[in-house]
């Protein structure tokens, strides 16, 4: 993808908001399976608040690294504008190791100057957690095995009440060392107490048939669930009424849908979703993301808006 900047372009940088990479991808990459499914994702990484000891190969432990290994640079408003203008996503996504923490919500809204895209973030329960219904979705996702921050998991679940008490769309991804159901504690029920989707991410699979297992255990309580591995992927969304198959996918593609407006096209139950529902992905988004996130430096952005090239 190109970008040439106009001369003029109204914007300024965005307070001390400091960005690390700019990202391009399909939503079903974020994991994102019941918003906008089948459309793209502008992900604006932002510079971690605070680390945090994790080893394992998940992206958000990348993450974690800390602030003073993603210095970032400031974003200029007319580069923000300018990049939803020419990738035209469905949403857009704070994305990195609790971005809230580091910029305002409202700043950065203003700064898309009313170009009307779902705003969403990433929220980790270690920073403040007000005013998190002012978002038009969220990514909650427990860390908490993982980094053995317990804390974590009370506040991502109180964060998850409120958020989709005021109509926030959320999905909630839990990181997991083996497929093992009992560590999930109370999430469970929390979840299905509210309809919210599961993603669960395992480090190590330890075999279909653990995974299979845990999957069963799962869908057995929860409307919606997804397994994320490197080795085996659970990634179709099932009609909670009759099991049918309703959206297919491998990863970071919607293959194909089996839905009449926003139901199940079998016995017509209305499905979980927030947002234009395609069909599938684009040829092209597939094509250019391959499933995945294409990141860029912004201050390959930055120059260009300086020169105006």
């Amino acid at each position: 993808m190109g970008f040439r900047l106009p001369k003029r372009l109204g914007g300024g940088v965005l307070g001390s908001i400091n960005v690390v990479l700019l990202g391009y991808s399909t939503v079903e990459a974020i994991p994102l399976f019941h918003l906008a499914p089948g459309g793209s994702a502008l992900r604006v990484l932002v510079r971690p608040l605070k680390s945090l000891e994790c080893e394992a190969s998940f992206e958000v432990c990348e993450w974690m690294r800390g602030p003073e290994v993603y210095p970032g640079v400031p974003l200029d408003a007319r580069v923000l504008r300018h990049t939803v203008k020419m990738w035209k996503p469905s949403v857009v996504v704070l994305d990195g190791f609790e971005p809230l923490g580091s910029l305002s919500l409202e700043e950065f809204r203003g700064a898309l100057n009313g170009a009307g895209l779902m705003v969403g973030a990433r929220i980790h329960g270690v920073a403040d957690l007000a005013g998190l219904e002012a978002l038009d979705f969220a990514v909650t996702e427990d860390h908490s095995i993982l980094t053995g921050f317990s804390e974590a998991r009370e506040r991502l679940l109180r964060a998850v009440r409120v958020m989709a008490k005021a109509g926030v769309h959320v999905e909630h991804v839990a990181y997991l060392w083996k497929p093992e159901v009992g560590v999930l504690g109370d999430t469970v029920e929390a979840l299905a107490a509210l309809d919210v989707p599961l993603h669960v991410f395992i480090e190590n699979p330890g075999g279909w048939n653990l995974v299979n297992r845990l999957y069963e255990s799962l869908g057995g309580r929860l409307s919606y669930v997804y397994v994320h591995s490197e080795a085996y992927n659970i990634l179709e969304t099932r009609c909670p009424s009759c099991n049918t198959v309703v959206m297919a996918r491998v990863p970071g593609i919607l293959k194909a849908s089996a839905l009449t407006g926003g139901s199940c096209s079998k016995c017509g139950a209305p499905i979980k979703l927030r947002g234009n529902v395609l069909a599938r992905t684009p040829e092209r988004l597939s094509r250019v993301t391959g499933g995945r996130t294409l990141w860029y430096n912004p201050l390959v952005f930055k120059r260009a808006g300086e020169t105006g090239v």
